[in-house]
């Protein structure tokens, strides 16, 4: 079948309407066209529900470590709450233990401890100072003897004891008992009428926390601070002197600590710095505890086990790219290459081309079987073309031989009435070489009637008969080379000969 016309075509699959290889095959970007990119492609796509657990457990195992991280920083938290805690218990069993012994107390006396005050081991009983108040503040002795007569109606925890007759516990950020910022613990001594005649009272340093969070080797950045129920900072590791006593009862910290009992967050400290927070609640005295770990400290562990799983997890991926494209070259590309190379050869030409490849059960196989076999059918048929060209070679070398061997004078005369060959009888008859007559005008081998060898084109008799389509014999008067003119029978007949007219005069010399 033929193929359409060109305008016809362009007609078909002009630009306003899709052709179907725009419809069916969407062209790809030149980077995925390449068989090894869309072999990486679809091992990616095999790996990514894998890699999509994998970081699935990695952020598992992150969170884990997370939470491991909150709940040592919590239980670090109770720990110090529940030391602050036995501290308050313990204040109060020893100043009860003290107090039954106000009845030793002479009435009156001051400035003067009593015996049972002055023996005590106050290093032993953890405590930096032990004394006795009257109702009004005013302190009556105190162990170790401080200078001048202490006073402590100033401070909220005497307050509270004289005006509920009860354990009641403080602080003493003013230094009112000793040059140091205490926790201190109050038990009064009623009267007969159940007010406070008087009141036995301790002080504990706090400064024990701070060694307390040393030994704990927290991480650098780390802070540990003990506020009261109004803000004010008692306890800060490290530089307890910038911090002790300043009270930041807004700071967003502070609200969230004193929203929950006890917890963990993530926020900024009043330095500004974030930090993971964990704290705890001490009912007694209301104070709380705070751990404050930097949170690039908090989650080291929990962070380098996230890149340690996605390292991990690279690697995997980068194994098996490595592995699909090394794999994918043996088993695709490879022969995809040597079919590509093998199509190419044979499009140039070399019938002889082959894959080389083996036949087997495989797509590869069967492709290179089919490509294979093609390929000797194509030199099987080229092989019969040339053998049958060779004989149909022959075959018009013979016949062109016996034309021109004919006895009689063959003429080929194109659509233009030239003459375009010749045989050995036209040379014989008409004494000219076939290279003086092959191009000549067929009216120039006429001659007329009365015997004149040259006669214009006008005048011709067979031009008009080979224009007229006459087949079949024609009497001519024909003029030999040296002017001699002669009778002679041609014999006509027409062809086509792409597309133009040829005919095929056959002339034999006759008698008058």
């Amino acid at each position: 079948m033929s193929p359409p016309p060109k305008g016809k075509r362009k007609e078909i699959f002009s630009p306003g309407i899709l052709s179907p290889s725009s419809i069916f095959r969407p062209p790809l970007p030149a980077f995925f066209a390449g068989i090894r990119v869309r072999i990486l492609a679809l091992v990616l796509l095999a790996l990514l529900p894998a890699l999509g657990l994998m970081l699935g457990l990695a952020r598992q195992h992150r969170n884990h470590i997370t939470r491991e991280v909150n709940q040592n920083a919590l239980r670090m938290s109770r720990f110090l709450a529940s030391g602050l805690d036995r501290d308050v218990q313990s204040a109060r069993i020893f100043l009860s233990a003290l107090s039954s012994q106000a009845a030793r107390i002479p009435a009156g006396e001051s400035g003067a401890c009593p015996e049972f005050l002055t023996r005590l081991d106050i290093e032993s009983e953890i405590y930096d100072a032990v004394g006795i108040a009257d109702s009004t503040g005013r302190v009556r002795c105190q162990v170790p003897a401080a200078a001048g007569a202490g006073r402590l109606e100033s401070t909220a925890w005497f307050k509270a004891a004289r005006s509920s007759a009860r354990f009641s516990v403080g602080y003493d950020l003013n230094r009112a008992v000793i040059d140091k910022v205490t926790m201190d613990f109050g038990m009064p001594i009623p009267d007969s009428a159940g007010r406070m005649a008087s009141l036995y009272f301790c002080a504990l340093d706090l400064e024990w926390m701070n060694r307390l969070a040393e030994r704990l080797q927290l991480p650098e950045g780390a802070a540990l601070t003990v506020t009261d129920a109004q803000g004010r900072t008692l306890v800060r590791y490290p530089h307890p002197e910038l911090w002790v006593g300043k009270n930041f009862p807004d700071a967003p910290l502070a609200r969230m600590i004193q929203s929950q009992e006890e917890g963990v967050i993530e926020s900024p400290g009043i330095d500004g710095v974030v930090r993971l927070y964990a704290f705890s609640h001490i009912d007694n005295g209301g104070l709380s505890v705070r751990i404050g770990i930097p949170r690039e400290a908090a989650y080291a562990e929990a962070d380098l086990a996230m890149k340690r799983n996605l390292f991990a997890l690279g690697a995997v991926g980068a194994v098996a790219m490595l592995a699909a494209w090394a794999a994918g070259h043996l088993m695709v590309v490879r022969p995809a290459k040597r079919l590509v190379e093998a199509t190419g050869s044979l499009a140039a030409g070399n019938l002889e081309a082959r894959t080389g490849m083996n036949h087997g059960k495989g797509e590869f196989g069967r492709l290179a079987r089919a490509f294979d076999e093609m390929a000797e059918s194509l030199e099987w048929r080229e092989a019969q073309l040339r053998e049958s060209e060779s004989e149909r070679s022959q075959s018009e070398g013979r016949f062109s031989e016996i034309v021109d061997r004919a006895p009689d004078a063959i003429l080929g005369v194109d659509g233009d009435f030239s003459l375009f060959f010749c045989n050995q009888g036209a040379e014989r008859m008409f004494g000219r070489s076939r290279e003086e007559m092959e191009g000549m005008e067929l009216f120039r081998l006429e001659g007329s009637r009365n015997g004149m060898a040259a006669m214009p084109a006008s005048a011709s008799a067979l031009i008009p008969a080979l224009r007229e389509g006459k087949r079949g014999r024609v009497k001519a008067v024909l003029a030999r080379g040296d002017g001699t003119t002669f009778r002679a029978d041609v014999t006509v007949s027409r062809a086509e000969r792409n597309g133009n007219a040829t005919y095929t005069l056959i002339m034999r010399e006759c008698a008058e």
